[in-house]
Protein backbone atom coordinates (compact mmCIF):
# COMPACT_ATOMS: atom_id res chain seq x y z
CA UNK A 1 0.00 0.00 0.00
CA UNK A 2 1.48 3.54 -1.10
CA UNK A 3 1.73 6.08 1.51
CA UNK A 4 -0.46 7.99 -0.37
CA UNK A 5 -3.16 5.65 -0.24
CA UNK A 6 -2.55 4.75 3.48
CA UNK A 7 -3.13 8.61 4.06
CA UNK A 8 -5.97 8.32 2.54
CA UNK A 9 -7.13 5.44 4.69
CA UNK A 10 -6.57 6.97 8.07
CA UNK A 11 -8.01 9.97 6.89
CA UNK A 12 -11.40 8.04 6.47
CA UNK A 13 -11.49 6.39 10.20
CA UNK A 14 -10.82 10.15 11.26
CA UNK A 15 -13.43 11.01 9.47
CA UNK A 16 -15.92 8.88 11.54
CA UNK A 17 -14.96 9.73 14.61
CA UNK A 18 -15.57 13.34 13.49
CA UNK A 19 -18.97 12.47 12.48
CA UNK A 20 -19.62 11.27 15.83
CA UNK A 21 -17.54 13.78 17.71
CA UNK A 22 -19.41 16.49 15.92
CA UNK A 23 -22.87 14.87 16.59
CA UNK A 24 -21.80 14.65 20.33
CA UNK A 25 -21.28 18.59 20.29
CA UNK A 26 -24.56 19.53 18.36
CA UNK A 27 -26.12 17.59 20.97
CA UNK A 28 -24.74 21.02 23.25
CA UNK A 29 -27.62 22.59 21.82
CA UNK A 30 -30.43 20.73 23.46
CA UNK A 31 -28.62 20.53 26.71
CA UNK A 32 -25.22 20.06 28.49
CA UNK A 33 -26.89 16.49 30.33
CA UNK A 34 -27.79 15.61 26.76
CA UNK A 35 -24.43 16.24 25.19
CA UNK A 36 -22.92 14.28 28.32
CA UNK A 37 -25.39 11.20 27.98
CA UNK A 38 -24.45 10.95 24.32
CA UNK A 39 -20.68 11.02 25.35
CA UNK A 40 -20.95 8.04 27.64
CA UNK A 41 -22.37 6.05 25.56
CA UNK A 42 -20.08 6.35 22.65
CA UNK A 43 -17.08 6.14 25.24
CA UNK A 44 -18.28 2.73 25.45
CA UNK A 45 -17.34 2.15 21.65
CA UNK A 46 -13.89 5.05 21.10
CA UNK A 47 -12.40 4.43 24.36
CA UNK A 48 -11.73 0.68 24.11
CA UNK A 49 -8.63 0.40 24.07
CA UNK A 50 -8.08 -1.22 20.31
CA UNK A 51 -10.45 1.71 18.41
CA UNK A 52 -8.57 4.17 20.92
CA UNK A 53 -5.32 3.21 19.83
CA UNK A 54 -6.04 2.84 16.26
CA UNK A 55 -7.44 6.34 16.62
CA UNK A 56 -4.22 8.03 17.92
CA UNK A 57 -2.34 6.02 15.88
CA UNK A 58 -4.63 7.25 12.73
CA UNK A 59 -4.22 10.98 13.74
CA UNK A 60 -0.66 10.44 14.12
CA UNK A 61 0.11 9.10 10.76
CA UNK A 62 -2.42 11.64 9.40
CA UNK A 63 -0.63 14.41 10.64
CA UNK A 64 2.92 13.14 10.08
CA UNK A 65 2.07 11.72 6.51
CA UNK A 66 0.15 14.66 5.36
CA UNK A 67 3.07 17.17 6.43
CA UNK A 68 5.18 15.14 4.01
CA UNK A 69 3.20 14.88 1.27
CA UNK A 70 2.94 18.71 1.45
CA UNK A 71 6.39 19.65 1.83
CA UNK A 72 7.61 16.53 -1.00
CA UNK A 73 5.38 18.20 -3.68
CA UNK A 74 5.66 22.17 -2.79
CA UNK A 75 8.05 22.94 -5.65
CA UNK A 76 6.04 20.94 -8.34
CA UNK A 77 2.13 22.38 -7.04
CA UNK A 78 0.64 23.77 -9.56
CA UNK A 79 -3.30 25.51 -9.79
CA UNK A 80 -5.53 26.94 -6.88
CA UNK A 81 -6.86 23.61 -5.78
CA UNK A 82 -3.93 22.01 -5.43
CA UNK A 83 -2.79 24.89 -2.95
CA UNK A 84 -5.86 25.02 -1.41
CA UNK A 85 -5.60 21.46 -0.52
CA UNK A 86 -2.25 21.83 0.95
CA UNK A 87 -2.86 24.73 2.85
CA UNK A 88 -6.09 23.29 4.34
CA UNK A 89 -4.09 19.95 4.65
CA UNK A 90 -1.70 21.72 6.77
CA UNK A 91 -4.08 23.74 9.08
CA UNK A 92 -6.07 20.58 9.72
CA UNK A 93 -2.80 18.53 10.49
CA UNK A 94 -1.33 21.63 13.00
CA UNK A 95 -5.07 21.63 15.01
CA UNK A 96 -4.93 17.76 14.99
CA UNK A 97 -1.52 17.93 16.80
CA UNK A 98 -3.06 20.55 19.22
CA UNK A 99 -6.35 19.32 19.53
CA UNK A 100 -5.02 15.48 20.78
CA UNK A 101 -2.40 17.02 22.26
CA UNK A 102 -4.62 19.04 25.36
CA UNK A 103 -6.78 15.92 25.27
CA UNK A 104 -3.62 13.68 26.23
CA UNK A 105 -2.66 16.56 28.76
CA UNK A 106 -6.20 17.39 30.29
CA UNK A 107 -6.89 13.11 31.18
CA UNK A 108 -3.08 12.17 31.43
CA UNK A 109 -0.97 14.71 33.46
CA UNK A 110 -3.87 16.65 34.76
CA UNK A 111 -6.23 13.82 35.41
CA UNK A 112 -9.84 15.63 34.12
CA UNK A 113 -12.48 14.08 32.24
CA UNK A 114 -12.48 15.65 28.79
CA UNK A 115 -16.08 17.00 28.50
CA UNK A 116 -18.08 19.28 28.18
CA UNK A 117 -15.93 21.01 30.53
CA UNK A 118 -12.71 20.78 29.24
CA UNK A 119 -12.69 23.68 27.58
CA UNK A 120 -11.27 25.40 31.04
CA UNK A 121 -9.52 22.37 31.65
CA UNK A 122 -6.06 23.66 32.10
CA UNK A 123 -7.22 26.56 34.87
CA UNK A 124 -9.04 23.99 36.99
CA UNK A 125 -5.19 22.91 38.35
CA UNK A 126 -2.72 25.25 40.58
CA UNK A 127 -2.37 28.15 40.36
CA UNK A 128 -4.99 29.00 37.88
CA UNK A 129 -7.92 28.65 39.45
CA UNK A 130 -7.45 32.66 40.69
CA UNK A 131 -7.91 33.36 36.83
CA UNK A 132 -11.78 32.52 37.49
CA UNK A 133 -11.98 35.10 40.76
CA UNK A 134 -13.46 38.08 39.53
CA UNK A 135 -15.89 36.06 37.12
CA UNK A 136 -18.22 34.31 39.50
CA UNK A 137 -16.84 35.20 43.13
CA UNK A 138 -17.29 39.20 42.73
CA UNK A 139 -20.74 38.52 43.71
CA UNK A 140 -20.57 36.95 46.78
CA UNK A 141 -18.08 38.66 47.89
CA UNK A 142 -20.42 42.00 47.15
CA UNK A 143 -22.21 40.59 50.40
CA UNK A 144 -19.46 42.13 52.40
CA UNK A 145 -19.29 45.81 51.17
CA UNK A 146 -20.23 48.66 52.72
CA UNK A 147 -22.98 49.14 49.96
CA UNK A 148 -24.50 48.74 46.77
CA UNK A 149 -22.20 46.70 44.34
CA UNK A 150 -22.82 46.89 40.37
CA UNK A 151 -21.67 44.25 37.86
CA UNK A 152 -22.04 44.67 34.19
CA UNK A 153 -21.40 42.83 30.65
CA UNK A 154 -22.84 39.40 32.51
CA UNK A 155 -25.11 38.57 29.86
CA UNK A 156 -22.57 35.32 28.99
CA UNK A 157 -23.80 34.42 32.30
CA UNK A 158 -27.31 33.20 31.07
CA UNK A 159 -26.15 30.90 28.69
CA UNK A 160 -24.29 28.73 31.42
CA UNK A 161 -25.28 25.57 33.34
CA UNK A 162 -27.95 27.69 34.58
CA UNK A 163 -29.02 31.31 34.16
CA UNK A 164 -26.44 32.39 36.80
CA UNK A 165 -27.87 35.57 36.93
CA UNK A 166 -31.58 33.85 38.27
CA UNK A 167 -29.02 31.76 40.35
CA UNK A 168 -27.69 34.34 42.28
CA UNK A 169 -30.13 36.44 42.13
CA UNK A 170 -32.17 33.51 44.30
CA UNK A 171 -29.19 32.43 46.48
CA UNK A 172 -28.04 35.98 47.63
CA UNK A 173 -31.71 36.92 48.67
CA UNK A 174 -31.28 33.78 50.77
CA UNK A 175 -28.53 35.38 52.70
CA UNK A 176 -30.42 38.66 52.76
CA UNK A 177 -28.98 40.40 50.07
CA UNK A 178 -31.35 42.79 47.86
CA UNK A 179 -30.28 41.95 44.37
CA UNK A 180 -31.84 43.75 41.32
CA UNK A 181 -31.17 42.73 37.66
CA UNK A 182 -30.86 45.55 35.12
CA UNK A 183 -31.49 44.19 31.26
CA UNK A 184 -29.63 41.09 30.37
CA UNK A 185 -25.86 41.75 31.58
CA UNK A 186 -25.75 43.77 35.01
CA UNK A 187 -26.58 42.98 38.41
CA UNK A 188 -26.80 45.13 41.55
CA UNK A 189 -26.40 43.75 44.95
CA UNK A 190 -26.98 45.59 48.12
CA UNK A 191 -26.01 43.59 51.55
CA UNK A 192 -27.78 43.19 54.43
CA UNK A 193 -28.13 46.77 56.25
CA UNK A 194 -27.17 45.44 59.34
CA UNK A 195 -24.02 44.09 57.81
CA UNK A 196 -24.96 40.53 58.74
CA UNK A 197 -25.57 37.28 56.36
CA UNK A 198 -29.05 34.91 57.20
CA UNK A 199 -27.99 31.68 57.69
CA UNK A 200 -29.55 29.59 54.33
CA UNK A 201 -29.30 26.62 52.13
CA UNK A 202 -27.82 27.00 49.17
CA UNK A 203 -28.49 25.42 45.58
CA UNK A 204 -26.23 25.31 43.51
CA UNK A 205 -28.08 23.87 40.65
CA UNK A 206 -25.92 21.40 39.66
CA UNK A 207 -23.17 24.33 38.58
CA UNK A 208 -19.70 23.62 40.30
CA UNK A 209 -19.18 27.59 40.04
CA UNK A 210 -22.51 28.58 42.55
CA UNK A 211 -20.91 25.85 44.55
CA UNK A 212 -17.46 27.17 44.72
CA UNK A 213 -18.85 31.01 44.80
CA UNK A 214 -21.34 30.77 47.81
CA UNK A 215 -18.52 28.71 49.97
CA UNK A 216 -16.72 32.05 50.48
CA UNK A 217 -20.16 32.99 52.30
CA UNK A 218 -19.83 30.14 54.63
CA UNK A 219 -16.07 31.06 55.30
CA UNK A 220 -17.88 33.95 57.10
CA UNK A 221 -21.11 32.92 58.19
CA UNK A 222 -22.15 30.13 60.25
CA UNK A 223 -25.54 28.60 58.96
CA UNK A 224 -24.32 28.13 55.15
CA UNK A 225 -25.23 24.64 53.62
CA UNK A 226 -24.03 24.71 50.38
CA UNK A 227 -26.14 21.94 48.51
CA UNK A 228 -24.58 19.47 46.39
CA UNK A 229 -21.11 19.97 46.71
CA UNK A 230 -20.70 17.35 44.39
CA UNK A 231 -21.12 19.16 41.27
CA UNK A 232 -17.30 20.71 41.78
CA UNK A 233 -15.93 17.46 41.15
CA UNK A 234 -16.20 18.01 37.44
CA UNK A 235 -13.39 20.66 37.44
CA UNK A 236 -12.10 20.80 40.63
CA UNK A 237 -12.56 17.94 43.08
CA UNK A 238 -10.43 18.51 45.65
CA UNK A 239 -12.01 22.85 46.03
CA UNK A 240 -13.41 22.38 49.54
CA UNK A 241 -10.24 20.55 50.88
CA UNK A 242 -8.23 23.19 49.15
CA UNK A 243 -10.61 26.21 50.92
CA UNK A 244 -10.32 24.45 54.09
CA UNK A 245 -6.40 24.81 54.05
CA UNK A 246 -6.92 28.40 53.10
CA UNK A 247 -9.05 28.54 56.38
CA UNK A 248 -6.58 27.16 58.32
CA UNK A 249 -4.68 29.18 61.31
Amino acid sequence: MSLRVFHRSTAAVIVVFAIVHLANHLTSLHSIAAHIAFMDVARTLYRQPVIEFALFASVLFQCVSGLWLVARGWSARQGLVAWVQAVSGTYLALFLVIHVSAIVLGRLALHLDTNFYFAAAGFHVPPYQVFFIPYYFLAVVALFADGPTTISGLHTLRVKETDRLAALQNELTKLGADVEIEGDDTLTIHPPEDGKLKPASIDTYDDHRMAMSFSLAGTRTAGVRINDIACVNKTYPDFFKDLELLRAP
